[in-house]
């Protein structure tokens, strides 16, 4: 299977017969990584202010904070990158078309809608400048991701489903 597009904790995956969106997660974990790089970047700069300033001490500790946050970074960045790259056997499908019947099916291969009734939609999210990507169809409305612009918004992933028939948002 080729991989499509990997954003916001879900992957789109192809082969001739079929294009599998599934849930890969790690969006938590993006936020933590770049906290934890951001902090490692402050602190280890406050450190070299500090040591040209003349005092060790201070130096000391900001150096000292820096190499925890940059432990929690590479940790994170680790875990993170094991969750993205599992293959699509072990990921948790959330729908997929198959090009055959050109109809939309959920994860046990039941028929939700044709291609043509289906469309993306994008949801307003309290706690994120990025808004969630959604799939409507006739009977209901499936979450594919929430969008996290730490872990790479969801236009990859529309502009997949709509180069496959999908309606835009």
């Amino acid at each position: 299977m080729e991989l499509l597009a990997k954003a916001s904790g879900a992957v789109i995956y192809k082969d001739e017969k079929e294009l599998i969106v599934a849930h890969v997660g790690g969006n938590g974990l993006a936020v933590t990584m770049f906290v934890s790089g951001l902090v490692t970047f402050i602190t280890g700069a406050q450190g070299i202010v500090w040591l040209t300033l003349g005092s060790m001490e201070v130096s000391a500790v900001f150096f000292f904070f820096a190499l925890i946050s940059f432990a929690v970074f590479h940790f994170v960045f680790e875990r993170r990158k094991e969750a993205i790259q599992r293959p699509p056997s072990d990921l948790t499908q959330i729908f997929r078309i198959d090009f055959s019947k050109q109809e939309i099916q959920d994860e046990n291969g039941r028929m939700l809608c044709p291609v043509s009734a289906a469309r993306l939609k994008l949801i307003f999210q309290v706690s994120s400048s990025s808004r969630s990507l959604a799939l409507v169809t006739p009977q209901k409305e499936i979450l594919i991701a929430r969008g996290n612009p730490f872990a790479g918004g969801t236009a990859s992933l529309i502009n997949e489903l709509t180069s496959h028939g999908i309606a835009a948002p």
